[in-house]
């Protein structure tokens, strides 16, 4: 069954097939799990400036329109961000300190913006290995339970873009 989509990046409409399957699977991938009181609940608690959360809520609000569906994404963004951040709280940490430590390099005058292509990947990477070993070390993690995760991971991943293998543009 052919679909029409509305591109974000050009908002020119496209047709795409798929058959009716393939986009109860995207309904259903992308149902809330979480609450909206919680995420908005989340969202308040967060020790920042409004205009972060203002953001935050907008993102919160991006959906894509399937013929006549809705879909969530911005909503599911988050939600997976919140999951993320409870699972692995030093990695997360970690992960805003190397955004940091790279947005203070980029204010330096003319060598900022030279050595901002090579610093920025080092310390969002050594924000998350460090983050990582952190959370490693005091949830005890052990290889098998490690390994489990990415079974885990890859599987969900897996089954969220399983129905877009089916997607041709037409």
């Amino acid at each position: 069954m052919k679909y029409k989509v509305i591109d974000p990046s050009t908002n020119s409409e496209i047709e795409i097939e798929f058959n009716s399957d393939s986009l109860k699977n995207i309904e259903n991938a992308f149902q809330p799990k979480i609450e909206n009181k919680q995420i908005a609940n989340w969202i308040d608690n967060l020790s920042t400036n409004g205009e972060v959360k203002a953001l935050i809520y907008k993102l919160k609000e991006f959906a894509i329109k399937l013929s006549d569906r809705v879909i969530n994404v911005g909503y599911k963004i988050i939600e997976i961000i919140i999951k993320f951040a409870k699972l692995y709280p030093n990695t997360a940490i970690g992960v805003i300190i190397g955004a940091i430590l790279s947005l203070i390099v980029s204010t330096i005058p003319l060598l900022g913006i030279l050595l901002l292509p090579i610093v920025k990947p080092l310390f969002l990477a050594l924000g998350i290995a460090l983050g990582y070993w952190q959370d490693f070390k005091e949830k005890k993690i052990k290889t098998e339970l490690s390994n489990e995760m990415v079974d885990k991971i890859n599987e969900t991943v897996t089954y969220l873009f399983s129905p877009l293998k089916e997607v041709k543009q037409q």
